[in-house]
């Protein structure tokens, strides 16, 4: 279970306030560019959740990849590259 998703679940969880950043710019990006003009709210809400969670997957995996040799750092960028450039295919070919 991710961290974001424990840290969700807990009750009482403290109020932080809405960050300002890298993942905040790529989520108005994607609306910007994705999404269609006046979504329903459970829409926004669930291509949100998906998205952060998508990020906080990528964050995880990053921070791994941090850690290893720089040689088997360089192949897992690649094999993850490789997945994302296969998932595009996918799209374009509606099987995703």
């Amino acid at each position: 279970m991710s961290k974001i998703y424990r840290f969700l679940s807990r009750k009482n969880t403290p109020q932080v306030p809405p960050p300002k950043g890298r993942i905040t710019d790529a989520w108005a990006s994607y609306m910007e560019r994705v999404m269609t003009e006046n979504p329903a709210e459970y829409q926004v809400q669930e291509c949100r959740r998906a998205f952060y969670a998508g990020a906080e997957a990528a964050m995880s995996a990053s921070m791994k990849i941090a850690g290893l040799p720089e040689d088997k750092a360089e192949n897992a960028l690649v094999e993850m590259e490789g997945e994302l450039l296969h998932f595009v295919e996918q799209v374009k070919a509606g099987e995703a």
